[in-house]
């Protein structure tokens, strides 16, 4: 059997459309129908005509946040990471940018929105049983989405999924205290060097 070739460092110049890398049964295309049919007009509208750079697109953010909870992510850190090197919310965003801060205040500011979101999501994921909304992850303990035989929806499933939103706003409050200002995309220097020297010491 022979290997495939592998160059480590390689680089290569391509123009690649993510979603080309994306199959066409992902189910981040069920998450942008539900974005779709969420009303932005009443947040847009506190953001229009207002002084300071432009804001990014709250459903791009919606988006995000709502991808990063059905993957089981809720820091923003991890979903700032994301958007660099995920095709899946490199598509999602319209390879938009967002750092930690903007996404972590997105959670805040329009924690009504999303929890609204997440509600849909989990009445979509009823209708259709589908087994990647069956079991949505809140510290590792498993909330289970019941479906009844008539399909109605449980209220507090729907309540406990609302509960995502929050979880998510506490890791992010929790990830400040343990990074302070920084990104977990960027190894500080001084962290670099040490890594160098531990590295050193083992060779």
């Amino acid at each position: 059997m022979d290997f495939r070739k592998y160059e480590k460092g390689q680089t290569k110049f391509e123009l690649r459309n993510p979603l080309s890398e994306i199959p066409e049964d992902h189910i981040c295309f069920l998450v942008e129908k539900i974005v779709e049919g969420l009303d932005f007009s009443e947040i847009n509208g506190k953001y229009q005509h207002t002084p300071g750079k432009l804001a990014y697109n709250h459903e791009m953010l919606t988006l995000l946040v709502l991808m990063g909870a059905v993957d089981g992510i809720f820091s923003s850190r991890k979903l700032e990471e994301l958007t660099h090197v995920n095709y899946v919310y490199i598509y999602l965003t319209g390879n938009e940018k967002p750092d930690f801060r903007t996404i972590s205040r997105f959670k805040i500011e329009c924690e009504n929105l999303l929890k609204e979101a997440f509600r849909e999501t989990v009445k979509m994921g009823i209708k259709l049983n589908i087994v990647k909304f069956k079991y949505m992850s809140m510290d590792g303990s498993p909330i289970k989405v019941n479906a009844s035989k008539n399909r109605r929806y449980r209220e507090k499933d729907l309540i406990v999924a609302e509960k995502l939103i929050e979880k998510g706003i506490m890791v992010d409050e929790e990830e400040d205290l343990l990074y302070d200002d920084e990104s977990s995309l960027i190894l500080p220097k001084e962290k670099m060097e040490k890594v160098k020297e531990i590295l050193g010491e083992k060779s």
